[in-house]
This record gives C-alpha cells, sequence and structure tokens, in this order.
C-alpha cells in the first residue's frame, strides 16, 4: 500500500511537471511608406522559446519574402551567398535556441554584430528581432 502511495505521488509529480502548456504570440510591425510590414509568430512552453517564425511583406513585388523564395533574388548580392528565406530561417533558428535578447544588434546598421549571427545572417535584422520580440511578450 506504501509503494502504491508513493508511486501515485510520484505520478501526479510528473503529470504537474510535464503539463506546461505551449503558447504562442504573434505580432506585426509598422507599415513602411511602401507598405512593407514584418510579422512574427513565437511559440513558448514556460519561458523557453520552442519556436520562431518570422516573414515581411514585399510591397513592391506584393508577396511575402518566404514565399518568394529565391525569386526574392537577394543571393547573387550576399556575401555568404544564401537568399532573404535561408538567412531568416538562420535568424528564426538561432532566436529559438539562444533567445531573442542574445542578438547584439548595431544601431547604425541594424545589423546583429555577433560573429555567430553573421556567419548564417548578414542581413539588417533589427526589425525582425523587434517584431519577434513583440510576439514572444505577447504569448500568454
Amino acid at each position: 500500500m506504501k509503494k502504491l502511495i508513493v508511486l501515485a505521488f510520484a505520478a501526479m509529480l510528473l503529470t504537474a511537471c510535464g503539463s506546461e502548456s505551449e503558447v504562442s504570440g504573434k505580432a506585426e510591425s509598422k507599415k513602411t511608406e511602401d507598405g512593407s510590414y514584418v510579422t512574427a509568430e513565437v511559440t513558448k512552453k514556460g519561458d523557453k522559446i520552442t519556436k520562431v517564425s518570422i516573414n515581411e511583406y514585399d510591397a513592391s513585388k506584393k508577396k511575402m519574402k518566404k514565399a518568394l523564395g529565391s525569386d526574392y533574388g537577394m543571393k547573387a548580392q550576399s556575401g555568404i551567398g544564401k537568399e532573404w528565406d535561408e538567412q531568416i530561417k538562420y535568424l528564426e533558428t538561432y532566436l529559438k535556441d539562444n533567445g531573442i535578447d542574445s542578438v547584439k544588434i548595431d544601431k547604425a546598421t541594424g545589423k546583429a554584430t555577433n560573429d555567430d549571427v553573421l556567419s548564417g545572417c548578414t542581413i539588417a535584422v533589427s526589425k525582425y528581432v523587434e517584431t519577434a520580440k513583440e510576439a514572444a511578450d505577447s504569448a500568454k
């Protein structure tokens, strides 16, 4: 009987620890003069980020940049030979693994100053990081 009570108590503790559910938050930046804007969705379990999704509407092409993929045309100008969607995927993974506040940004250029971020994402990231932070803050 004593073992049964101990096992039941242990099961209750495990259930309580594992019951923390995931929550998501979304944010959208202000539109620029041309109508472009950034969207972000962040999913968290407790304080841990489990998923980050960032996208940007390109008003000149009337499409979201992820949907454009290689048609966006950044790869040829990229110093690291990566398209916009490849760079943003790298940033999303970095934010998930290291936290949003881990990215240090040069205020003049909007680019990350972390070498580990720059190894996979050389685009200006300030608006993406800011919007992801708003999404994370709204996750409830």
